[in-house]
């Protein structure tokens, strides 16, 4: 009787290419175990860590997404600093984290100012904060308005300036 011996290919890229194929197939369960064998048997590096963090935001695992961005951002290069801050800013946006959520839009496009990379993603886009905007109700409490305008051109702050000058001839 012949004896036949199966192998296993378990290359870097032969893991990775499974994991991705399974991420692209919906099989996140699949894809993460691929992945997490991947980084057992060869270490992690920027891109498991941000394969990471996309899977954890498709399931909707926002924390576990925003702790692989941090990881991402310990090794990856300076130019690829954009993508965490944009995944980052995504997870605290489905956290409902206004604070950190505006901390890191800011972060982003300041990053993307200095590598000067002006997407059509980025045109126009205004941030406001829950109940803010230019069609939200005033809001009853006195806490500071947020408001980020992308590209700085599109800013207009006639209404907080004429706020301010009434309330210096007020004496306020």
């Amino acid at each position: 009787m012949e004896r036949k011996t199966i192998s296993f290919d378990l290359s870097e890229d032969r893991l990775a290419r499974l994991a991705d194929k399974k991420f692209e197939e919906g099989d996140y369960l699949a894809g993460l175990r691929y992945l997490h064998k991947q980084i057992e048997l060869y270490g992690a590096g920027p891109d498991e860590y941000a394969a990471l963090a996309d899977a954890y935001d498709d399931l909707e695992l926002y924390e576990l997404s925003a702790d692989q961005w941090f990881l991402f951002l310990d090794v990856c290069d300076e130019d690829e600093r954009v993508e965490a801050y944009e995944g980052l800013y995504n997870c605290y946006f489905h956290l409902g984290n206004e604070a950190l959520e505006g901390y890191y839009y800011g972060l982003l496009r300041l990053e993307r100012e200095r590598l000067g990379d002006f997407g059509d993603d980025t045109e126009g886009m205004e941030y406001y904060p829950d109940g803010e905007g230019p069609d939200a109700e005033p809001a009853n409490d006195s806490r500071p308005r947020l408001r980020l305008v992308w590209p700085p051109e599109k800013v207009d702050c006639t209404e907080e300036i004429g706020e301010g000058l009434a309330a210096l001839r007020r004496g306020a």
